[in-house]
């Protein structure tokens, strides 16, 4: 599909008949575009490049066109090709039904985002899945320096690997709604919101890491360093509230830092306080009583531990509560969409 037709099915689908209307249109396919192309390696930026030229040129033509009712035929056989996926959230049918409308965008927002991690390039995936395992490689190393050979009668590698797995998850997501930016194209249209975006971009990483978190699990299996999970349906609750969390403390901090710019240059260090703070590489039952109680104060520990707990048969928590965590996820939702309701109230 050339770009000429992308931007008539676009403008059709958005029934964008009036000039404001096609220029919002306009604009989220070239913001879209050029989302892309910052997020392309440079040497590969060339054909998007080109890409974005012809796409503003279309534009100008489609315009002219469109003001002088002399639109082009579409091209021949053009009409069965298949749409560009980069379009799909302005050519597809809009919802109907709220909020199963509202998961409709979320979850094909979500696909598109996993399709678009896919073509930045191969390192970049693999990067995905490299650095949790050096992180774990490290942690590793040292637990066997030390010569444990368990962690309170748990083996130190899948203990390591629910740890490290579950902190990758729950900082990547919290950063990435906190602080990086959304594609500005998306939530110009009248269908996509911004939570939207946030939440479908939360949605995507714990879905990697998911599959990272099954792909290590199975390693496991196989070096014969553990079993299958004691209790999966608990690990999949324990695994969710991670997830929640990362995203509430990311909307609250982004809500934050719209108010303090500043703060961003601390993510860093507030990223490094949890890290310390959330039983990735411990569990509060190896912790002196007189820190333990103050370290329980953190919910992003009592889901980890809850993990833990789920996957060790050899393994109870006596002081984490999944309910705990699970509560504060909710309250860190509900405020952070507060806060990002504030401000978009304030800038109407």
């Amino acid at each position: 599909m050339n770009s000429y037709d992308a931007i008539r099915i676009a403008v059709g689908e958005a029934h964008a008949e009036t000039p404001a209307a096609r220029r919002q249109v306009y604009k989220a396919l070239t913001d879209e575009l050029q989302s892309h192309i910052v997020a392309t390696p440079p040497r590969l930026r060339s054909p998007l490049a080109e890409r974005l030229r012809a796409l503003r040129q279309a534009i100008q033509e489609f315009e002219q066109d469109f003001v002088a009712g002399t639109l082009r035929a579409p091209l021949p056989g053009r009409d069965r090709a298949p749409p560009d996926p980069s379009l799909s959230m302005i050519t597809d049918p809009a919802p109907r039904a709220y909020p199963l409308g509202r998961v409709r965008t979320i979850v094909a927002l979500t696909l598109r985002y996993l399709r678009h991690l896919s073509r930045i390039g191969p390192a970049a995936a693999l990067w995905l899945v490299v650095e949790p395992i050096l992180q774990m490689s490290i942690i590793v190393a040292i637990y066997s320096l030390l010569g444990a050979a368990s962690i309170m009668d748990m083996d130190p590698f899948p203990f390591v690997v629910l740890g490290v797995a579950s902190w990758f998850m729950f900082r990547i997501i919290m950063l990435r709604t906190a602080v990086m930016a959304m594609d500005r194209g998306l939530h110009l249209l009248p269908r996509v919101r911004l939570i939207d975006v946030i939440i479908s971009r939360a949605l995507a990483y714990m879905v990697i890491y998911t599959w990272a978190l099954a792909f290590f699990m199975i390693l496991v299996e196989l070096s014969g360093r553990g079993s299958m999970p004691d209790d999966l349906s608990g690990m999949v609750l324990s695994w969710s509230a991670i997830a929640l969390l990362g995203l509430g403390f990311g909307l609250v901090l982004r809500g934050l830092i719209a108010h303090i710019p500043v703060l961003v240059r601390f993510a860093p260090w507030i990223v490094r306080i949890f890290f310390y703070t959330s039983g990735v590489v411990y569990v509060s039952e190896q912790i002196p009583d007189f820190i333990a109680k103050y370290l329980l104060f953190n919910p992003v520990l009592h889901a980890i531990q809850s993990l833990r707990a789920d996957f060790f048969v050899s393994y109870e928590t006596r002081e984490a509560s999944l309910v705990y965590a699970f509560c504060w996820a909710i309250g860190l939702i509900a405020l952070g969409l507060t806060m990002q309701a504030e401000r978009l109230s304030r800038h109407r």
